[in-house]
């Protein structure tokens, strides 16, 4: 799965409104919505096979990542 086919299945699916900001770590991307205040688990999607879960940080926190901003 591409990002361009990731970030489009996150707002098709309407698990963001819209997207602000990916996490990108070596296995998914995650998805933050700027507006929104509930960033407790946001969504994020398996590159390998798209799957869409629940993220949750501390269960991530040793992982390194970088932070893909979105264009306004």
């Amino acid at each position: 799965m591409t990002l361009e086919e990731a970030k489009e299945k996150i707002l098709q699916e309407r698990h963001l409104q819209k997207i602000g900001m990916i996490l990108d770590y070596p296995d998914f991307w995650v998805f933050d919505d700027p507006e929104s205040m509930e960033d407790c688990s946001p969504p994020a999607i398996m590159k390998k096979d798209g799957r869409v879960f629940g993220f949750f940080y501390p269960k991530y926190a040793h992982v390194k990542y970088s932070i893909i901003y979105e264009k306004k």
